[in-house]
């Protein structure tokens, strides 16, 4: 069995093509695959955004997110479930994944202890070690017992980085990911793709373009991070800073519509109940990303990947410094030069007035004929 694992609705759309590429062009058929959905226990929705093949929706119920949960109760809670998770892999031999955390590590795990393969097509950031040598020190130990753990198969009760667990192939999104993933001792191939999400994604978003309203105003976006979600409580403080810094500057600006899009794992009540200038907007998960970025002359955040799909598309990127400083050394935004640093929101004006046209970074081939490769080579070793 061949079973894919969604947690959120990207996994899904990098899974769609990869599904379809396996059913049209190979001897598997959707009765040797299948998608297992974390819906119930992350609180997000990704069942409706995977066909062809048949799904299931694991049952476990709880009265908060998983990722809502203390690092305690995420323990207990892993160790209460595990024997459950365990059972909806009972039969694979080559599980995909979007991510690694501890929910899938659970799963990983009792698929490469029986003989089977792990793949994992990441659709996130990968940060290097710290510049500063005490927390570098701290970032080398954790790795290091987190190996540990990943040897003894114990690695979802630790906390561990992207990519350093028990997996044989990974899919990253670019060179900076790649780069750093080697540096920091990753123990399995590691390739730089085109994600399939974005095959079509200059396509769709050109047409969407042409369907928006001609407006006079600018659009300015701005985009969440899902801090809490991950337990950065720190950094969550900071991005209501941001947020304050950002009415203040509509309020300037009544020539000028904002869009703030909310992360799809934040609580959209914090910001449903909060006061917000008349020429600002939310912009929930159920509107397409696409549809944002369509819709935006230019695009601010401090550092979520919605910069990879607005550089695909041309649209200008803003990371904002104020609060959270300059992006961490050797980071992808931190190298990557057409991104544009600055503390002060007033640098927005002079974006839109220049009108600056940005490179389209999207590839014109797709690289879901090398994943699928992939599969089929593992898929024949293990037959």
């Amino acid at each position: 069995m061949i079973t894919f694992v969604t947690q959120n609705e990207t996994h899904a759309y990098n899974f769609q093509p990869v599904i379809n590429e396996l059913i049209n062009t190979s001897e598997l058929n959707n009765n040797i695959m299948h998608s297992l959905h974390l819906d119930l226990i992350t609180g997000l929705k990704t069942f409706q955004h995977i066909s062809r093949i048949n799904t299931k929706i694991i049952d476990v119920t709880s009265n908060l997110r998983f990722y809502d949960l203390s690092r305690l109760e995420r323990f207990r809670w892993i160790f209460k479930n595990s024997r459950f998770l365990i059972e909806n892999v009972s039969d694979t031999k080559i599980l995909i994944i979007g991510t690694d955390g501890s929910l899938q590590r659970v799963m990983s795990n009792h698929v490469k202890q029986n003989g089977g393969k792990v793949i994992m097509i990441s659709d996130g950031l990968v940060f290097p070690w710290s510049h500063n040598i005490f927390k570098k020190t701290c970032q080398k130990a954790l790795k290091r017992f987190g190996d540990l753990a990943s040897f003894f198969y114990l690695n979802q009760y630790v906390p561990a980085y992207t990519g350093h667990s028990n997996l044989d192939y990974v899919y990253v999104m670019n060179e900076e990911a790649r780069d750093i993933l080697i540096d920091q001792g990753i123990q399995c191939p590691v390739e730089n793709i085109q994600l399939p999400r974005f095959d079509n994604y200059l396509r769709d978003y050109n047409k969407l373009k042409r369907n928006q309203n001609v407006s006079s105003k600018k659009n300015i976006l701005y985009i969440t991070g899902s801090y809490k979600w991950h337990g950065f409580f720190k950094e969550a403080e900071l991005q209501k800073k941001s947020i304050e810094d950002l009415k203040t500057f509509a309020l300037k600006h009544p020539d000028l519509n904002f869009r703030v899009r909310v992360h799809p794992r934040e609580n959209r009540n914090e910001y449903i109940n909060q006061q917000w200038p008349d020429n600002v907007i939310l912009s929930m998960p159920e509107i397409e990303t696409l549809e944002d970025l369509a819709w935006a002359d230019v695009m601010i955040n401090v550092n979520s990947t919605v910069s990879v799909e607005a550089q695909l598309v041309g649209v200008p990127v803003v990371i904002y410094t104020k609060h959270f400083g300059m992006p961490q050394k050797g980071s992808f935004f931190d190298k990557n030069e057409q991104f544009i640093k600055t503390d002060t929101l007033d640098r927005v004006i002079n974006i839109l007035n220049s009108n600056q046209n940005k490179e389209i970074q999207t590839k014109e081939h797709s690289d879901v004929p090398k994943i699928t490769a992939k599969i089929l080579e593992y898929f024949k070793e293990i037959s």
